[in-house]
């Protein structure tokens, strides 16, 4: 196996944070530029929940940068993207912080097992989106919200496009940054 300039072992906390940084900005600036590549060719803003981009850097960030990095990469990106473009929405705001942080925090604490990258990806998302059903049925539960349970569903099918993409990209793009 290659030794890479960006082992997990070796690299520096500075060079993770920048890591995560650029993580973070990618996954503001691409759901962007798909919304808007949406609204301009007249197919909608739902690009970005169809393809899910924002999951891919940030799970990147947890498989390449450990679960640490990768929590606060998926609590910031949403959160950053929320205060330059108000997307997500201020009602999904708090559910996508929760799944994206469970995505950074499951894949780095699942990079270094042995087992194809590809199941990685799968256990991670099926992680992510369990806690995600968990938070909204919790806020439906106790707190009243005004989201229905079958948001749910219509989530995970509404993001069949990007599931399929994370599975074929990310073990892809971590390939690629530990070579």
């Amino acid at each position: 196996m290659k030794n890479s300039v960006l082992t997990k072992q070796t690299m520096s906390v500075k060079r993770k944070t920048l890591l995560t940084l650029a993580a973070v900005a990618v996954s503001v600036a691409l759901p962007w530029l798909l919304h808007a590549a949406g609204h301009v060719l007249h197919i909608g803003t739902s690009v970005g929940e169809i393809f899910l981009p924002m999951h891919i850097f940030v799970m990147t960030a947890g498989f390449v940068l450990g679960p640490a990095y990768g929590a606060v990469a998926g609590i910031a990106s949403p959160v950053l993207s929320f205060m330059i473009t108000s997307m997500p929405t201020a009602l999904m705001l708090p559910f996508m912080i929760v799944e994206l942080c469970a995505y950074g925090f499951f894949a780095g604490a699942v990079r270094n097992m042995r087992f194809n990258s590809v199941l990685k990806v799968g256990a991670v998302q099926l992680l992510g989106r369990l806690v995600k059903a968990v938070a909204i049925l919790t806020a439906i539960g106790f707190f009243n919200s005004p989201l229905q349970a079958k948001i749910i569903y219509t989530s995970v099918i509404m993001g069949l496009p990007g599931i399929a993409l994370q599975l074929l990209i990310v073990p892809f793009i971590v390939k690629k940054i530990n070579e």
